[in-house]
């Protein structure tokens, strides 16, 4: 079932907690704040996985890029999960749909991987949606909770709520 620990999901995952980390993006490959832009500049592949789909297309919303990264202690897969169309300017502009059916979506990768293996996997969200999408956390978290009990015999799923 779905966790909620207090930390930094990407120091974390580096760490060998995740096998998997699932952000939020927009449509337009800008990846300036939160969690998307500490790994755009850490980890560069990230912003070019997004790159290579189609910019602005409306078509991503709901669907994902993935990325392996190596820490140099762990490797992990980043997810770039496109959950809102466009950068908010403070409304909420997270696609709760979307989102819904991208989850949908993950629960395949999850239990059989990238490779069609069937393995144990640890997933880590960030509080997704709630801060610059500007998205209502209560509706988002019982998503992620519903995933969890999905995945639950193959994964473990962790919301981690950033604190440095």
């Amino acid at each position: 079932m779905m966790k909620i620990i207090k930390g930094d999901l990407i120091k974390l995952a580096e760490q060998g907690e995740f096998t998997m980390i699932v952000h939020g993006a927009n449509c337009f490959h800008t990846m300036g704040g939160g969690i998307a832009g500490q790994l755009a500049i850490k980890y560069p592949q990230v912003l070019e996985a997004d790159k290579k789909t189609t910019y602005a297309d409306r078509e991503k919303l709901g669907k994902c890029s993935i990325v392996s990264v190596d820490s140099g202690k762990n490797t992990f897969l980043v997810v770039n999960a496109y959950t809102q169309y466009q950068c908010s300017s403070g409304s909420d502009v997270f696609e709760y749909k979307h989102f819904e059916e991208f989850l949908e979506r993950l629960v395949p990768t999850t239990l059989y991987g990238t490779q069609g293996t069937r393995r144990r996997g640890s997933i880590g969200f960030p509080m997704i949606g709630a801060g610059l999408a500007g998205g209502d956390w209560s509706r988002i978290s019982k998503m992620i909770k519903k995933f969890s009990e999905n995945v639950a015999p193959y994964a473990d799923v962790t919301v981690v709520e950033y604190q440095p």
